[in-house]
């Protein structure tokens, strides 16, 4: 059993890193929705007392 060198390693550390930057991305942009979210949530959640009254 021989290793190839760091050509195996090489071609799998691309895609790997190419596929976790792109989750990075979906974390980030996931993770700001979900903040907003939260916000708009917490804000209705405090505001409806008040809505309902006026309309």
């Amino acid at each position: 059993m021989k290793a190839r060198g760091p050509h195996p390693a090489m071609a799998e550390a691309k895609p790997v890193h190419h596929i976790a930057a792109e989750w990075d991305d979906f974390v980030v942009t996931s993770g700001i929705f979900g903040t907003v979210g939260l916000i708009s949530f917490s804000v209705r959640g405090t505001i409806p007392p008040v809505t309902p009254a006026s309309s």
